[in-house]
């Protein structure tokens, strides 16, 4: 039973993924009648996009490819760059000289990749979820289902960095939710540091979410939690360096456990690896722009577009956002002024106008984490007019509303539980702050998927406890 739940939920993402990509393999275009049977469902308007490859991030791959290194990228000449984190453009790149820079081969390429990511979250969802109530095990590949359709165009229809961050998230995901002994050995030691090093040139807020997860880890080393073990099972170090921990055995008899000697030292080693990770690109960014640019340095630029050019804080094309991507003059004005001047000068009416604005701000910060837990917003204006825009809204929303009515009823969150929402939670407070649309959504893809599945656990214990208890 348990191993056909993990096999369907696999299957979720791989058929929709299969099905996603017919109309590219099948060569459709916008005036094809046969579009009309994928997502969004209306004649001559598929949203099938896979040739788009993370607009920047593929410009930047072809300047790796061409040797110019990390430049241009917005198809326009214009010397080194940092508006994007490194790490999806290498890969890219990689991928394109593998196939002897043939565009068609790397997307295919690229597509696969995304799936198999998508089919690996949704196995070890499953995997960590499944267990022996039939209902519950039942409601697993439902709920893939469902936050796989609510973002089926981001998730399934366009290449962009969002299985990429995905991929990243949910590797830091699956890390926390296992009770490693907390750096009492050196597997968890070098997966976090390798964790933090390639998130470190991936994303700004996936960094930030690892640092924050870290930061915990250290107090649980200072302070540990009781671990709960089957009987039998080899005794857990405790989680500080000095202090005494206590273990509970199935059976309801508690023993101390002795010192971890060195538990901080390996937490420090993992920061390290990190360090070291990232440190060839600070170190290049310094000697391009003659600044301190840790991961990208344009997120004013993206609090600029959003407070100033947007009318409600959550970016989409119906307003004149004068994007370096979509605007040819502003793209041209990049190369001519040199990335670092021209995001001042971009900048520089935000720093003028923030204060006047602020309280527009806070209403912006407050649209924006509705749209990230309840409201999906279209990226163009022109799908609010197709009926499955609002068929993956009603999913959309659906996973958190589980979830977070579940917390009513006084049931405790278990540390696992605890560690993927503090995750989740500082990983969105960046968009939360600077700016946001619906692909920001994809690399919590599994967060979702748990989320649903956890809030749908919830209520089930609730329901059980109240039926026993009213039994006499």
């Amino acid at each position: 039973m348990n191993r056909m739940v993990v096999g369907v939920s696999v299957l979720v993402p791989v058929l929709l993924g299969i099905y996603a990509v017919i109309p590219t393999i099948c060569s459709f275009d916008y005036s094809d009648t046969r579009s009309a049977f994928f997502p969004p469902f209306s004649y001559r308007s598929h949203a099938t996009n896979h040739n788009h490859m993370g607009a920047e991030y593929w410009h930047v791959a072809q300047s790796i490819c061409r040797g110019d290194g990390y430049s241009s990228p917005f198809g326009v000449p214009s010397g080194p760059t940092a508006w994007m984190p490194p790490a999806l453009s290498t890969v890219m790149a990689e991928i394109h000289l593998s196939v002897g820079e043939n565009k068609a081969w790397t997307v295919g390429i690229y597509v696969l990749l995304n799936i198999l990511v998508l089919a690996w979250v949704a196995w070890n969802v499953a995997r960590s979820t499944v267990g022996t109530n039939r209902w519950l095990n039942r409601m697993i590949p439902v709920s893939i289902l469902v936050v796989c359709l609510a973002n089926f165009n981001d998730n399934f229809q366009r290449t962009h960095d969002g299985t990429w961050l995905l991929f990243i998230m949910h590797a830091m995901i699956a890390f926390v939710m296992v009770d490693h002994d907390w750096f009492g050995s050196r597997r968890p030691m070098i997966g976090w540091g390798l964790i933090g090093g390639v998130a470190s040139l991936s994303s700004p807020a996936i960094l930030v979410a690892w640092l924050a997860m870290t930061v915990r880890y250290a107090f649980l080393l200072r302070r540990p939690e009781p671990i709960l073990v089957a009987a039998g099972a080899p005794e857990p170090m405790a989680l500080a360096t000095g202090s005494a921990g206590t273990k509970l055995i199935s059976d309801g008899e508690s023993k101390p456990v002795a010192s971890a000697i060195g538990s901080g030292g390996r937490l420090f080693i993992a920061v390290l690896i990190a360090f070291v990770i990232q440190t060839p690109w600070l170190v290049r960014n310094y000697i391009q722009f003659s600044k301190f640019v840790p991961i990208k340095n344009n997120g004013l630029f993206e609090l600029e577009q959003s407070l100033l050019r947007d009318d409600d804080g959550v970016v989409d094309f119906g307003v004149d956002l004068h994007h370096p991507y979509g605007d040819r003059k502003e793209a041209d004005l990049h190369a001519e002024l040199g990335e670092v001047a021209y995001i001042e000068q971009r900048v520089r009416p935000l720093r003028e106008k923030f204060w006047e604005r602020k309280w527009v701000y806070v209403e912006h910060c407050c649209n924006r984490v509705f749209a990230m837990l309840a409201w999906q917003m279209p990226l163009t204006p022109n799908e609010e007019r197709y009926s499955w825009t609002h068929v993956a809204r009603s999913l959309y929303a659906v996973p958190w509303i589980i979830f977070l009515t579940s917390l009513i009823p006084d049931i405790p969150l278990t540390r696992a539980q605890k560690n993927v929402l503090l995750i989740a939670a500082v990983f969105l407070l960046p968009y939360a702050l600077l700016s946001y649309y619906s692909r920001y959504m994809i690399p919590l893809m599994g967060v979702r998927c748990l989320a649903m599945i956890w809030g749908i656990e919830r209520w089930i214990k609730c329901v059980s406890t109240q039926r026993f208890r009213q039994d006499p």
